[in-house]
């Protein structure tokens, strides 16, 4: 029982530091987070 016991409140605990990411971030990084490949600017030259 301690053993599920502790996997439930790391669970918890992932849970609300994701919450907390995603709250202090702004959509634009969170979206650079999920595609980082895409990259963050675009430069032109005219």
């Amino acid at each position: 029982m301690s053993v599920m016991k502790k996997a439930m409140d790391t669970g918890e605990q992932q849970g609300e530091f994701i919450n907390k990411m995603l709250e202090t971030s702004g959509p634009a990084q969170v979206q650079q987070a999920a595609h980082p490949y895409k990259g963050a600017s675009v430069d032109l030259s005219l």
